[in-house]
């Protein structure tokens, strides 16, 4: 699906993580996941920061949430706490090399890149991995 399919349904996601679709499925299960593997947390493929919102709320550090959508990324610096930035695939790598993130979390991303592999590849060695699919879109 083309970039301006995903921006046009940012805006619908549900402001609070706790009414985001797949949240059982999904952010719950991560955020288990995150707090055994411990933060720093990098979170590739934020939307709109419902991942944030529930690391803050348990107490696990968070340090960055990236995605490619100008869209998700405005409307997660005004539903979230933390540190929001577009990225493409270039800065996507510069920021995984970075030896501050100790988790780095894939919530519905694998899916949607077109080399999986290579994100995978590019994660250091050392780092945990959080990586959960969701398929509830028709994007999928």
């Amino acid at each position: 699906m083309p970039a301006s399919y995903y921006d046009r349904g940012w805006p619908l996601q549900p402001v609070s993580w706790r009414d985001a679709p797949g949240r059982q499925l999904v952010l719950e299960p991560a955020a288990i996941m995150c707090a055994i593997a411990g933060g720093p947390v990098l979170d590739v493929g934020c939307g709109v920061g419902h991942l944030a919102q529930l690391l803050a709320e348990t107490g696990v550090g968070y340090r960055l949430g990236i995605d490619t959508s100008p869209v998700a990324v405005e409307l997660a610096r005004g539903l979230s706490h933390g540190a929001f930035a577009v990225s493409h695939w270039a800065q996507t790598r510069r920021y995984l090399a970075h030896l501050r993130y100790r988790t780095v979390a894939l919530l519905e991303v694998l899916e949607h890149v077109v080399d999986d592999l290579g994100l995978l590849r590019a994660i250091p060695a050392g780092r945990s991995v959080v990586a959960v699919s969701y398929t509830h879109l028709r994007a999928h």
